[in-house]
């Protein structure tokens, strides 16, 4: 018990010790820039620049902040995005600093922390972003404090706009695809038709075999090409036709709806906007390199459909 006791000790002291370093870094730059201070009792400095309203968030609000990290030097590794950030009051959902630092305001108030690593990442740090045992400065603004029934109402909201922005977002990138896959037809002298969901599709050769359904084993050869003509996938290259189960088989969006159309026998070119194939994903697989938001060409051969 006595060696227990004298470890417990050797690691306060150790501990204070490094708080105290950590203090007079941060005490070292606030004189070199002529800062004057406060000091929570937790060891956090700050500067209030804006009280804001009397309202205060306490433990279970949330918050929208707006906030931006940097290192004592000024370089900056992160910030929040113009629609701020949410989270609740005393749940350790961010840093300890940036939880007490809130709490110092009302609602459009702004703040300058200080903050000692033991509040921040502490001996951690964050990958290549924030060193070990780094003293971090923040400038913080405290838009809005949100009670629960608030907060569910502003995250409804959120993911409507979202859902919207996305949409448009999408439809303006099937519009640049839809005009490369025109401009690929047009090179191949292919005369495709346009389904709803923007895929473009040329039946080549109509088959009098089974139609691919539900559970369909099917056999295929195919090759598959960029909108520059790179073919980057073929079953030639792999030195053996593809076998799939149509439907258990993870296929992208455009497979899925363009063999619908086909059966045994059949031959047809799919002309596959980004949002039906890999979306903004970049794609680096057993030598394939598929750039973000391409649309993509196959030309398939269903051999056997079971």
């Amino acid at each position: 018990m006595r060696l227990l006791f004298f470890v417990l000790i050797l690691v306060k002291v150790n501990l204070i010790s490094a708080q105290e370093n950590e203090h007079a870094a941060i005490e070292d730059y606030l004189q070199k820039e002529k800062l004057s201070t406060q000091k929570t009792e937790q060891g956090l400095f700050y500067v209030v620049e804006k009280a804001g309203n009397s309202k205060r968030p306490k433990r279970g609000d949330y918050v929208l902040v707006h906030y931006e990290g940097s290192l004592l030097d000024g370089t900056k590794f992160d910030e929040t995005d113009k629609g701020g950030f949410i989270f609740q009051v005393g749940y350790r959902q961010v840093i300890r600093a940036l939880d007490q630092g809130v709490q110092l305001l009302g609602e459009n108030g702004e703040i300058k922390l200080f903050v000692p690593a033991f509040l921040g990442y502490g001996t951690v740090g964050v990958g290549e972003v924030v060193p070990p045992d780094a003293p971090l400065k923040y400038e913080l603004e405290l838009e809005k404090i949100l009670a629960p029934a608030e907060y569910d109402q502003y995250m409804l909201d959120l993911e409507k706009k979202e859902k919207e922005d996305y949409e448009k977002e999408m439809a303006q990138q099937l519009k640049k695809d839809i005009e490369k896959i025109e401009d690929f037809a047009k090179k191949k002298q292919l005369k495709p038709v346009a389904a709803k969901s923007g895929l473009h599709y040329v039946l080549t050769r109509r088959g009098k075999g089974k139609a691919i359904g539900e559970g369909s084993r099917v056999t295929a050869v195919f090759e598959s090409y960029l909108h520059d003509g790179t073919m980057f996938d073929s079953t030639k290259k792999r030195g053996e036709p593809y076998q799939f189960i149509f439907g258990k088989d993870n296929l992208i969006e455009g497979w899925d709806e363009g063999l619908l159309l086909l059966n045994e026998g059949s031959e047809a070119w799919l002309l596959v906007p980004s949002g039906l194939a890999f979306g903004p994903e970049e794609i680096f697989e057993n030598g394939i390199h598929i750039p973000p938001h391409s649309p993509l060409f196959f030309y398939i051969k269903i051999l056997r459909v079971e």
